[in-house]
């Protein structure tokens, strides 16, 4: 980086930054814009869920996690980064490694109710995912 400016939109979040790239093919011309997302930190073994899945209160933030039987219950859990630009977040406290959180309807959810676990599909379009995009 060359440059980067104090300040910082707040309604974006965003600042100017200029930067130094390598172009050795000449396809970058002078006063172009881009749109670029700079990773600040690697998180190896992070647990990260969909930020769909988190549930915000005036108790903090939690999830539901399916259990035996298809019951849910819920589990307070502390976040820690958001990544994936903005779509995951990391789990620092509540939740191990295969636990199963739902990630769409949880509003409508209650301790102890019991839900059908839908795999692989996209909670949204209620289409199949294709392989490496579940949650």
């Amino acid at each position: 980086m060359v440059r980067v400016s104090p300040v910082v939109d707040p309604t974006t979040r965003s600042v100017t930054a200029e930067v130094l790239v390598d172009n050795p093919e000449g396809r970058l011309k002078a006063g172009l814009y881009a749109h670029a997302y700079i990773a600040v930190g690697h998180h190896p073994g992070a647990l990260v869920v969909p930020h769909s899945a988190v549930l915000m209160s005036s108790k903090g933030s939690s999830v539901f996690a399916v259990g035996p039987g298809g019951r849910v219950a819920r589990r307070v859990v502390k976040l820690g980064e958001s990544l994936e630009r903005g779509e995951s977040v990391e789990i620092l406290r509540g939740l191990a490694a295969g636990d199963e959180v739902v990630v769409a309807g949880a509003e409508g959810l209650s301790e102890g109710m019991q839900v059908n676990p839908q795999r692989n599909i996209d909670p949204y379009s209620g289409k199949p995912l294709s392989q490496g995009q579940g949650h």
